[in-house]
């Protein structure tokens, strides 16, 4: 895998010398689109193995195989005989003297600016983003000033010229992030744990906080900034959610943007021995927008939920700031301003022309479980939004008179529930009107990752054996022989690779299908038309099509504006009746892993019969372009070398992040 990872770098690394070439020539990539693809290649494939030697694409177009340094093939480097001696001081000089570049011979740009620009952006891109190490980027950079390209110099005088290779990362970002518009880092002390020691203690933290993003992008796009207000025809879903906060707050609603965050732990650090637990929000108009970093910080520096309720103690802060909408007047501790807040403290007291709350908290269960409490999937009480368990209210009656229909836990009630327990809520509940019904169940993680790979999975399982084959791997071809013809035609923009029998049931337990979320989401109608195919051949065959046939329901009223909520909760509420009724059959017949209900099942009617009704389509809270940020901050976030300690971790990514976003962007 890292083999592969590296190779694709090379690839990159050697397009963005064909770059630097085009551009000392002054040529336009604008205006011929055959030359780009070749600088674009790997930036479009950059999962397509490539091998180090095999042949390029020349300027012109012809076929060209590369042998010895590419810098020379390239012609980027002078000639033995005929290049002058560059002395260690003179290239270790950043300032002053006639080599104040760093070493670099001044001998002017040959690039126009449009290319130029273009070079930077690429370089800064792919060095943000942890494609290109600090090196390689100063090594582009230096190489194309050297040969007459514009655009990078300042890159190029990074690490006094290359001489303090040790420097490169930092003086790289502070090229980057010069004249960068967007507010500067919080520092707010919080707890860790020292993984050598295991040992907890206060290190000095940064932050992006919410409130002063806000207002920086209301300052410079005022008008757009009302797009992000609800109305009628803006995010019409959330203006009864929008209503209660300024009811409650004494707001007027006109002026109240609507927040969500996201949090999540995403694989970090080589061979995955870490994981990097993320804060992002957004605005909740538009769902799809980009999300905006709040901190971030590897799962081995966490000192447990102690680190977690400071860290969201500042993010309830900021929401209080929002809630009042002024500019604070003293740090989220109460404390006054540090040295490093001075230009906060010129700005206390400051109107910011809108208020802000958050109605949207998002994550998976297990996010939800250590973070805030909620009860696990295996504890006696399963859900925050009721009262079902495993006993005496059971979750897994889905009838209309089901006993945990009755047993709502609304407002506060929740939070009391656990101080009864001996635990105590989150610091994020310090947040102005959040409640426990704005933390939203995610589709993805319930049905993508939950019911739907139950459902498909025990669907398949019963159907492999009556396709025609002799064995029951060429029943399971013939069932992928199935699913093939069905992305022949639908065209899904996400498939399975493969089937295979273990994929379907491992031995010993129940039947679930073990796919990736966007696999199985896209089988979820290919399941309702193999369920109807055979639906002919007795009562239990009727009743396996007609849960998923109601599934597919669901699905359909997801993406489909406005959205059907009665439609949809009926459909749901049918799913799981039936899902339950087989597992009865089961049951009685000996069988005790079919059509298992689990406590997802009674977490998707939570979903479809409580939560979408309050907050709009599924579609609209669920965290698939959550986990793809995520992954993206893992890979920018990853150190190549040096120490790695929490703080250090954390302002390595957000000073990435600040330097790749555009400062007046909304």
């Amino acid at each position: 895998m890292y083999q592969y990872v590296n190779i694709c770098a090379r690839k990159i690394y050697l397009d963005l010398y064909v770059y630097v070439v085009l551009n000392i020539t002054g040529y336009n990539f604008q205006t011929d689109s055959s030359m780009c693809m070749c600088v674009s290649h790997s930036f479009k494939h950059t999962h397509t193995p490539m091998c180090s030697h095999a042949p390029s694409i020349s300027a012109h177009g012809a076929a060209m195989v590369w042998k010895g340094g590419i810098k020379r093939q390239l012609g980027l480097l002078p000639k033995a005989k005929s290049a002058p001696a560059r002395s260690r001081s003179r290239s270790r000089s950043p300032r002053g003297g006639p080599h104040a570049n760093g070493g670099v011979p001044d001998v002017g740009g040959g690039g126009s600016s449009s290319s130029s620009g273009a070079f930077r952006s690429t370089v800064s891109k792919l060095f943000l983003s942890n494609v290109l190490s600090a090196k390689q980027a100063h090594e582009v950079a230096h190489t194309g000033t050297a040969s007459g390209a514009a655009g990078v110099e300042d890159f190029s005088r990074a690490g006094a010229g290359g001489a303090r290779p040790g420097n490169l990362c930092r003086d790289l970002i502070r090229s980057m992030l010069k004249n960068c518009p967007w507010p500067d880092v919080y520092w707010a002390d919080i707890p860790v744990v020292d993984p050598a020691t295991e040992e907890a203690h206060i290190v000095s933290f940064p932050f992006l906080l919410p409130h002063e993003v806000m207002d920086h992008m209301h300052s410079v796009h005022a008008d757009k900034f009302q797009e992000l207000i609800v109305s009628e025809q803006n995010g019409s879903h959330l203006l009864p959610l929008v209503a209660d906060f300024a009811a409650e707050m004494k707001l007027p609603a006109h002026k109240v943007v609507p927040i969500g965050l996201h949090g999540d732990g995403v694989p970090f650090a080589a061979k995955m021995r870490d994981s990097l637990e993320q804060f992002s929000w957004n605005f909740c108009t538009r769902p799809s927008s980009a999300r905006v970093l709040f901190t971030a910080i590897p799962k081995k520096f966490v000192a447990g939920k102690q680190t977690m309720d400071a860290i969201l103690a500042v993010f309830a802060w900021s929401m209080q700031m929002l809630a009042v909408g002024t500019w604070p007047a003293r740090r989220h501790t109460g404390d006054a301003w540090l040295p490093s807040d001075k230009d906060r403290r010129k700005r206390a007291g400051q109107q910011f022309g809108f208020h802000g709350c958050l109605i949207q908290v998002r994550g998976d269960w297990a996010f939800y479980k250590a973070v805030f409490n909620f009860p696990s999937w295996a504890a006696k009480s399963i859900c925050w939004r009721c009262e079902a368990n495993t006993s005496d209210i059971d979750f897994k009656d889905f009838s209309l008179t089901a006993l945990w229909r009755q047993r709502r836990l609304e407002g506060h009630t929740f939070l009391h529930k656990l101080r009864g327990q001996g635990l105590q809520p989150s610091t994020l509940f310090h947040s102005p009107g959040l409640k426990v019904k704005h933390f939203m169940i995610d589709w993805l993680h319930t049905v993508d990752l939950g019911v739907a790979q139950d459902a498909l999975g025990n669907l398949f399982h019963e159907v492999v054996g009556l396709l025609p084959g002799d064995t029951r791997k060429q029943r399971v071809a013939a069932l992928w022989a199935k699913m093939r013809a069905f992305y022949k035609v639908a065209k899904p923009p996400s498939r399975l690779n493969a089937l295979t029998e273990t994929m379907i049931k491992l031995p010993g337990k129940p039947a679930r299908l073990r796919s990736k979320a966007g696999g199985c989401k896209y089988l979820i109608p290919f399941g309702a038309a193999l369920a109807k195919e055979l639906s002919q051949g007795g009562k239990h065959r009727a009743t396996v099509y007609n849960p998923m046939r109601n599934l597919h329901e669901v699905a359909l009223c997801v993406p489909t504006m406005p959205y059907d909520a009665p439609r949809a909760a009926a459909a749901g509420r049918h799913f799981c009746l039936l899902f339950a009724a087989l597992e009865k059959e089961a049951l009685n017949s000996g069988n005790n892993r079919a059509w298992r209900v689990k406590p997802k099942l009674h977490l998707f009617a939570e979903l479809i019969e409580y939560t979408a009704p309050e907050a709009g389509s599924p579609g609209l809270f669920w965290t698939y372009l959550d986990e793809s940020w995520g992954g993206t901050l893992a890979n920018a976030g990853a150190r190549r070398r040096g120490p790695k300690f929490a703080s250090s971790s954390a302002m390595n990514l957000i000073r990435r992040y600040r330097a790749s976003v555009k400062g007046d962007s909304l």
